[in-house]
């Protein structure tokens, strides 16, 4: 059902020059934990949370935007205009994918909150933290202050929270204890 929304994730990927070891899998893992919230949240609308999960990150491959999640909105906008949905479902996957940082645009509907716990969750369940740490200059107060960021993100399911606070604790321990001197 969602296959169209990912082949156009795919499709804008593959054109860019811009590469990322944790895409396009991470997006895959965003998409298999927002069918796990829409299950547990059945009030959700899981077309927009879907659609949303898969052009959350488009902005990193397209447009010049400092913050990926505005010209992730732009590109979805534009997608979404050319598929014909209505203004208002429009309107909601463009919220969805706006606020998926949890930044300056707050997540305000279920649907915007399932994708940005999703989303944050997926770096709990995968090697996004070593790759953040081993493929920038960032420092490990960077990846110890996301880790945190994360948690806040995915406290908005306590059920989903709970699950991952064990995972939470181990990559702060195994972050913190990381030897210096192998990052870039």
């Amino acid at each position: 059902m969602f296959k169209k929304y990912k082949n156009h994730f795919i499709k804008i990927y593959k054109k860019s020059k811009v590469r990322y070891r944790t895409f396009p899998q991470h997006v895959d893992v965003v998409a298999k934990w927002t069918e796990k919230l829409c299950k547990l949240n059945p009030e959700a609308d899981k077309e927009v949370a879907m659609i949303g999960a898969w052009f959350h990150d488009l902005g990193h491959f397209v447009g010049k935007e400092k913050d990926h999640a505005v010209s992730s909105e732009k590109e979805a906008s534009k997608f979404l205009k050319k598929e014909k949905f209505s203004d208002e479902k429009i309107n909601k996957i463009l919220h969805v994918v706006r606020s998926h940082r949890n930044r300056d645009v707050k997540p305000k509907t279920i649907e915007a909150k399932i994708v940005c716990c999703a989303d944050s969750a997926s770096h709990f369940t995968s090697d996004a933290y070593l790759i953040i740490l081993f493929d920038n200059t960032d420092s490990k107060d960077y990846v110890l202050g996301k880790i945190d960021r994360d948690y806040r993100d995915i406290s908005v399911f306590p059920k989903i929270k709970m699950e991952l606070t064990p995972l939470y604790k181990t990559w702060k321990k195994l972050i913190k204890y990381f030897p210096d001197g192998f990052t870039k």
